[in-house]
């Protein structure tokens, strides 16, 4: 009983061998399609297909709220209407009448420019996930390397672009807000805490975009 045992697990082992052996051939294989010679293409590293996979994945985020802000943006487009008839406009003193209507003037070119920049964002990142998870599922490696070499001025663009619009929808948010209490005894006090809060935003968005920009690049 043991010799046979042990004759047995010889034979495996001699097996497992020899197909450990021949698994580099298989693996460079020809495969005929046709009258078509196909060389398969696998990835070097299982490691690296989930790290690609989670970098198109993460683009997702900015698809989202590229999105909500140009919709918002572009029905604030066309939706805004003064709250402050145009008789009552009138009847005030010509400083603050030129510093309402400036206001008003200013809100649909805002939300104009966040919807435009929005847009743009949703598109860059929308064809790089595409035609990025398509080489990916169809293991074209060397297409996705090219694919991602050549555009990275579209991400970067796209990256500056998702900004921007938020910006200008943070900036759009403040001048209905500051339209909407235009007539309040409260103007002053809110003027001076939204242009307050807005700074310090700045701030901690020009750290973040500064860094985040390197990662759209190679």
């Amino acid at each position: 009983m043991p010799m046979r045992q042990t004759s047995l697990l010889m034979s495996t082992k001699s097996q497992s061998s020899t197909e450990s052996a021949d698994a580099p051939k298989t693996r460079n294989k020809i495969l005929v399609v046709g009258k078509r010679k196909i060389r398969p293409v696998t990835l070097n590293h299982e490691r690296d297909f989930f790290r690609q996979a989670a970098r198109l994945e993460s683009m997702d985020s900015y698809l989202l709220v590229s999105t909500l802000t140009a919709s918002m943006s572009f029905g604030a487009l066309l939706g805004f209407s003064p709250v402050i008839r145009a008789v009552e406009v009138a009847a005030m003193s010509s400083f603050r009448a030129m510093w309402y209507n400036s206001i008003c003037s200013a809100i649909p070119v805002v939300a104009g420019f966040s919807a435009i920049f929005g847009l743009y964002a949703t598109v860059m990142f929308s064809l790089t996930v595409l035609y990025g998870k398509s080489a990916l599922g169809s293991e074209r490696d060397l297409p996705y390397d090219k694919f991602l070499r050549r555009t990275v001025r579209c991400r970067v663009h796209g990256a500056r672009c998702f900004n921007l619009s938020l910006g200008f929808f943070a900036f759009e948010a403040f001048l209905v807000m500051l339209e909407r209490t235009f007539h309040r005894p409260w103007f002053v006090g809110v003027l001076v805490t939204t242009v307050g809060t807005l700074w310090y935003l700045f701030r901690d968005w020009r750290l973040i975009f500064r860094m985040a920009e390197y990662i759209y690049k190679d």
